[in-house]
């Protein structure tokens, strides 16, 4: 019909852009809106999407419908090579393939392309491996060493008590506001818990919960205090982040990560 129509004209035009990022920039709206993909899962995306537009480029192609699989799996094999100083793993470049043959799905169901290039491309195999925990012995020894004695280490000892108590991943601790947290108890904002309910979002957006049994709880009110202390009240707000670095900014899955490194260190 005519809706239709003057959709392929506008596909049509941007196919012939000269650097071709809009459908790029159009995929990642879809997957925010349309999919609710969480920010870290949507840099990914931007990320390896990103690299592929640079190859591409760089190898001459100026619009989508003129990519094939052979084009891909070009630059796959430049990008294996340019990056063989590191270690490599076969899950790397599978998560890779897997952005990018979700990309090409979604311009072949798009009409910004005739035919998907990448339904020839198939991803290395992976072996699943279990991950590394601790025990419950190290991780009561690793609470244990966080004494307490400084603003990061009340901190830190709430995140790895929330952690602990609620089996979160990192990143839905850090990306929470304080509004998530659901104290059992009014008293606990001031010191004294008798536990709270966490309203995780993970993955895609999905909310669960968690459960802060009371010593985790009770870690957490102690951070609370000392944030307000040392940041302000604005510290507090509903919408401000559960745990914050020294200038009162977000902290970083990958700034947890390397505090829980030094601690394990010591």
């Amino acid at each position: 019909g005519p809706r239709l129509q003057a959709r392929d004209r506008q596909h049509a035009r941007l196919r012939s852009c000269p650097l071709f990022r809009e459908w790029k920039r159009r995929f990642l709206q879809h997957l925010e809106e349309a999919r609710s993909y969480a920010a870290h899962t949507l840099r990914a995306y931007d990320g390896d999407l990103s690299a592929l537009v640079a190859g591409l480029e760089a190898g001459g192609y100026t619009a989508w419908d003129t990519v094939d699989a052979p084009a891909i799996r070009a630059y796959l094999r430049g990008y294996i090579r340019n990056n063989e100083s590191i270690e490599y793993r076969k899950s790397t470049v599978s998560r890779k393939i897997a952005s990018i043959r979700a990309f090409f799905h979604f311009l072949h169901r798009e009409r910004a392309v005739a035919v998907d290039p990448c339904s020839v491309i198939r991803a290395p195999r992976t072996v699943r491996r279990a991950p590394a925990v601790m025990s419950e012995a190290e991780a009561a020894a690793l609470l244990a060493s966080i004494t307490g004695k400084t603003s990061a280490e009340i901190r830190d000892r709430a995140i790895f008590e929330a952690l602990y108590s609620t089996g979160a991943r990192v990143s839905e601790l850090t990306g929470s506001n304080w509004e998530a947290v659901r104290w059992n108890a009014p008293a606990a904002a001031t010191g004294e818990s008798e536990g709270a309910v966490w309203v995780l979002h993970g993955k895609g957006n999905r909310q669960r919960f968690g459960f802060l049994v009371p010593r985790a709880a009770l870690a957490l009110a102690q951070w609370r205090l000392t944030a307000a202390a040392d940041l302000g009240p604005d510290a507090l707000a509903p919408d401000a982040p559960v745990f914050a670095n020294a200038r009162g900014g977000r902290l970083t899955s990958r700034s947890v990560g390397r505090n829980l490194e030094g601690y394990v260190a010591r």
